[in-house]
């Protein structure tokens, strides 16, 4: 029946489709526990972030499986940046690695094979993307399409929670194993999605040290890496020339401000007017203060130059691609909370975090948000060495106070500078690309390496392999106590299978068999192969 496959897809394409769309329901109860357990949920982050704070990156093998296929999924510039250093360290560590998935051109320079760009013409906010629903369902299906017909090793998400989250599902029921990059920072709002992502993703490959306990006590099987950005920005080649030109324009005595409003449209209008507003009132008390705008993309341009002429005199708006130089050479800063924040604690530049929110936002982050604080380098610290404001009308003049309090001469400033250094000291390593590599080979030929653990005698292990994936998405479908999505009869000791006993000629029978009517019930073993069953459902 060929077109089973194609039906498959197109149902399961609703079906998610129809799940986004009522996405805001876990929000409710969340908002009424938040009520009454708020500020405990609070209290109990911050001890979890605390305990992250020591975690140090582990270590790169050197022995790593090979002949692999990945699929790897990213949609934002960010994600294709970290998806063309991941490729370039899976052919370093594996020639003959198959690359295939969405990306944009860094990951296709790299030898991505794209299925489509997603990078190059992003979609953001509710509306456009409603626009391109047609396209976004297409695109699901046919990637749902691949998992059945194609059948990577391992599937890689970078990022892009909107399509990873629910791609990692798909992957699973299909017996492939899931490896997330870049977690989701949706802990803060949504911790109960940490839960979600146990059941679902092989491994989630963290980049902060404060998100492996949340993730662990989740569930998950996690493993810190350390953050690409550091690595990579002491790899880049300064443009000292513009940076010569910026000082060259602040008067003698002065100090050069970056104004850093986001990289999408409607962050820059939120945020860039309350900035430039901050920036006005440091003028007053300190006029030889100079500011500059680096655009985060050429498309910005006419918004930003809409609001700069509404605002005070003295700043410059720079050129895409010098937003790293602008920050290096900035005394201090005022930037959305987010990655950029990340950028000025690896110049050392301190900063006053901010983030416009209306009214109604600021009250359902009161209530709502789990995470102690909405800055980076404060989660990293444990306590806030950087002023942060979600801010709303009228609160230009907190921001702009905080600012005076980190530029030179300011009180603040010494202990800011301090902490940064310290935060960058702990996060600045090497080979993050290579250790997210052999996480993910790791993933991907685990399947194998099972097979030969317990000696099967199949010819051909790679169908054998597809066999087990082809047996697991029937059990799946009948929703057979294995929901573990591997399984299979000729070599059943390797994997999951409910039987009333294990086979005597098993070398390393399952850790977590249970003799007796539910030999699935143990939840002691987190290794995704032999993760325990749920019971069945009657």
């Amino acid at each position: 029946m060929s077109g089973a496959p194609h039906l498959r897809a197109t149902l399961a394409t609703i079906g998610t489709l129809l799940g986004g769309l009522f996405a805001f329901v876990p929000f409710l109860p969340r908002l009424a526990r938040a009520l009454v357990t708020g500020r405990s949920d609070r209290e109990h982050m911050l001890l979890l972030m605390r305990e992250g704070l020591a975690t140090r990156p582990a270590a790169v093998p050197s022995d790593v499986p090979r002949g692999a296929r990945v699929l790897l999924v990213a949609g934002e510039p960010s994600g294709d940046l970290h998806g063309a250093d991941l490729a370039a360290a899976l052919r370093r560590l594996d020639p003959g690695v198959r690359l295939e998935g969405l990306g944009g051109p860094r990951m296709a320079a790299a030898g991505v094979e794209l299925i489509e760009d997603l990078v190059s013409d992003p979609v953001m906010g509710v509306i456009p993307v409603l626009r391109r629903l047609p396209f976004f369902f297409g695109l699901y299906r046919r990637l749902l399409l691949r998992l059945e017909t194609e059948t990577p090793d391992v599937v890689v998400g970078i990022d892009y929670p909107g399509l990873n989250l629910r791609l990692a599902g798909a992957a699973r029921k299909r017996g492939i194993p899931f490896v997330d990059y870049i977690a989701p920072q949706v802990l803060a709002w949504a911790p109960w999605r940490a839960r979600a992502m146990a059941r679902t993703v092989a491994r989630v490959v963290s980049i902060l040290p404060f998100e492996e306990p949340i993730f662990r006590e989740s569930g998950a099987d996690v493993v810190f890496v350390g953050h690409p950005l550091f690595e990579s920005l002491a790899q880049r080649t300064e443009d000292t020339a513009f940076r010569a030109r910026l000082r060259a324009a602040v008067p003698e005595g002065g100090a050069l401000v970056a104004l850093l409003p986001g990289s999408r449209r409607a962050e820059v209008e939120a945020n860039l007017p309350m900035q430039l507003g901050a920036a006005q009132m440091v003028l007053a008390h300190s006029p030889d203060t100079r500011f500059v705008v680096p655009l985060a993309a050429e498309r910005l341009r006419p918004f930003v130059e809409a609001a700069v002429e509404k605002g005070p005199g003295g700043v410059v708006i720079a050129p895409p691609g010098t937003s790293d130089d602008a920050m290096a050479e900035a005394d201090a800063a005022i930037t959305v909370s987010g990655t950029a924040t990340l950028h000025l604690v690896a110049h050392g530049t301190p900063a006053v975090v901010m983030y416009r929110v209306s009214a109604v936002n600021r009250l359902l982050a009161a209530l709502l948000l789990v995470s102690p604080f909405i800055a980076l380098p404060n989660l990293l610290s444990g306590r806030e060495v950087l002023p942060e404001f979600l801010a709303g009308d009228g609160d230009e003049q907190r921001v702009a106070n905080a600012l005076l309090g980190v530029m030179p001469g300011g009180p603040s400033r010494g202990a800011a500078l301090e902490a940064l250094a310290d935060i960058r000291a702990r996060l600045h390593v090497t080979e993050v690309a290579d250790r997210v590599a052999v996480c993910v080979l790791d993933a991907a030929r685990r399947l194998l390496a099972w097979h030969r653990a317990c000696r099967c005698e199949a010819a051909d292990v790679r169908s054998e392999a597809d066999d087990v994936r082809s047996r697991a998405s029937r059990h799946l479908g009948r929703r057979t106590p294995c929901s573990i999505a591997l399984v299979t009869e000729t070599c059943h000791a390797c994997f999951v299978h409910c039987s009333s006993s294990p086979p005597a000629a098993c070398p390393t029978p399952p850790t977590h068999w249970r003799p007796g009517s539910s030999p699935c019930a143990s939840r002691t073993d987190r290794d995704w192969l032999r993760r325990p069953c749920k019971r069945a459902r009657s």
